[in-house]
């Protein structure tokens, strides 16, 4: 026998009484408040999840921003979403369709343009996605091809600097 104040299906963990079982309930007092994980992301209401329907939705999601504010991040890049669902705090991640888009992404370029970064080299893709900020990077699918002049000789990699470690060539 267990109570169930709130009538959530859930009975309390603090029965008033040691002849009724306790139950899982974290607060017997709101009924939106179970150990149920609805989305299966491993959190529930009682976990301080903010939006149980969202399984890309918990404390941690957005764990480049913090382990424990509860944030969407759909494309799991470690970054909250800058259009969260309903419940979540707004993050700063500019495209949370593309793991390789965020502010900061192209760190060398800057760290405060929403940019894509696929090779993760620190330059941005020169033909990224509409809404994201251009970069300089001439093949962001190879990290050898970069606009950096290493060896300050005028030229570099994505110019046919065939060793941008030697001025001479």
């Amino acid at each position: 026998c267990m109570t169930d104040q709130d009538g959530d299906g859930y009975g309390s963990s603090t029965p008033s009484s040691s002849d009724i079982l306790p139950g899982t309930d974290c607060d017997d007092t709101s009924p939106s408040l179970t150990p149920a994980d609805v989305d299966g992301d491993g959190f529930s209401t009682c976990d301080d999840d903010c939006n149980d329907n969202s399984v890309y939705t918990f404390p941690g999601a957005a764990q480049n921003v913090s382990p424990t504010l509860c944030m969407s991040d759909k494309d799991d890049d470690g970054y909250g979403s800058s259009t969260p669902v309903t419940g979540a705090l707004v993050g700063n991640d500019c495209d949370d369709d593309d793991i390789y888009t965020y502010l900061g992404a192209a760190y060398i370029e800057s760290a405060a343009l929403c940019m894509t970064d696929v090779d993760g080299d620190g330059y941005g893709k020169s033909n990224p996605n509409v809404g994201i900020s251009i970069g300089t990077d001439c093949d962001d699918n190879d990290t050898s091809l970069t606009p950096a002049d290493t060896d300050l000789d005028g030229y570099s990699t994505c110019q046919d600097d065939c060793d941008d470690n030697d001025n001479s060539l």
